[in-house]
């Protein structure tokens, strides 16, 4: 009795929560009746494709989406890796004659020849003549340079051999007609200038350098033969003793022909100092390497 009196006193309570949750669980039903259909036709969409598809209702062709789509990407295609293989072998460089590694590359050279200033000529003497009749000629050096052949030659002479001068000082007009005239012969400057130098870049420019030959072989004169005349090998032993020395001997590096009848003052501090590329040049490949850096 206790328990229905407190029932009936509750009872307002009671049926104010049941009637609370009658209109909770119907507005449930509306609201899940109006979005449960929309979720089945977006479905279909996303499904199926083409004319065939279900009709959309106008309301949700018009809705925007509620996710943008995302942009297709292409998945790269991987290249193959590479196998790794060992670095091919260096074949050593060819070996190469001296004067064809020098020849284009010489600082300032013109043909592999070094640029000479033309000698005052107040400074010149002679030291003889060469030729016959119309065409003999005097020969002349610098001061310096005639006194030292002038006593090659007597000594020489005591030992039986006839050292003469064919040609000393040159000017720079004279050698650029004689450089034109080996063209005409050899072919080219090229050619030409592997037994003459350009005008400008002589060693008879200077004073200092001169043609030698043979008196008692005059037919040998300017010709490789010289080299097995006896002035010349007189010279090759004792030449160096009076200050002169082989211009462009074999495999010179400068590139020049062989000319054992050409030689060069070089004691005197201002002929040292004319010849100091050209020496080093000779003299070997660390020192040709600073001269040529001289020239730069």
């Amino acid at each position: 009795m206790k328990f229905l009196r407190s029932l009936s006193d509750r009872w307002p309570f009671i049926a104010l929560s049941l009637a609370t949750t009658a209109i909770v669980l119907w507005a449930g039903l509306i609201v899940r009746s109006v979005f449960e259909p929309q979720t089945a036709i977006q479905t279909n969409v996303s499904s199926s494709a083409g004319p065939s598809s279900t009709p959309l209702p106008s309301w949700i062709k018009t809705a925007p989406p509620l996710v943008a789509p995302l942009p297709q990407q292409s998945v790269p295609t991987l290249a193959p890796t590479a196998t790794p293989t060992a670095p091919a072998a260096k074949s050593p460089p060819p070996k190469v004659q001296p004067s064809a590694i020098s020849r284009n590359s010489l600082p300032q050279a013109r043909y592999g020849h070094l640029p000479y200033a033309e000698h005052l000529p107040e400074n010149l003497v002679s030291i003889g003549t060469y030729g016959q009749g119309s065409n003999q000629r005097t020969e002349s050096l610098d001061k310096e340079a005639a006194a030292a052949f002038e006593q090659m030659v007597a000594d020489a002479k005591a030992s039986g051999v006839r050292i003469i001068p064919i040609s000393g000082f040159r000017t720079i007009t004279d050698q650029e007609k004689l450089f034109e005239r080996q063209i005409k012969r050899q072919g080219s400057p090229e050619a030409a200038s592997r037994l003459s130098a350009p005008a400008g870049y002589s060693e008879h420019h200077t004073g200092y350098a001169l043609d030698v030959g043979d008196g008692n072989h005059p037919e040998k004169d300017l010709k490789f033969e010289f080299e097995e005349t006896a002035a010349y090998k007189w010279m090759v032993d004792r030449a160096q003793t009076y200050g002169f020395e082989l211009s462009f001997p074999n495999n010179n590096v400068q590139g020049v022909s062989f000319e054992p009848w050409h030689w060069r003052y070089v004691k005197s501090g201002r002929a040292a100092a004319i010849f100091s590329v050209a020496h080093a040049l000779q003299g070997g490949s660390a020192s040709g390497n600073a001269a040529m850096d001289d020239l730069q």
